[in-house]
């Protein structure tokens, strides 16, 4: 997808998600509930997820620079915390 032309789908205050942003969150959390399924998820573009209660909890951020990368810029990152 990079270098293509993306699709934005606004999230208001001039904030929007790209379908890369949902397939990288997606493929983060895939990760994560492969090696711990019983932790909790709160996910930028997907929220909150898994037992409130739960012993651990991640936050997914899964792209740092959308809009550059939208553009086809190369500064991005992801980050899991």
């Amino acid at each position: 997808m990079y270098g293509q032309r993306l699709s934005r789908i606004d999230k208001g205050a001039g904030d929007f998600v790209t379908a890369v942003d949902v397939e990288a969150e997606e493929a983060i959390l895939g990760v994560i509930r492969a090696a711990r399924p019983d932790d909790a998820v709160l996910g930028e573009e997907g929220g909150q997820q898994g037992a409130a209660d739960a012993v651990r909890h991640w936050l997914v951020g899964p792209l740092c620079g959308t809009a550059l990368f939208s553009r086809s810029y190369d500064e991005v990152t992801g980050s899991s915390l």
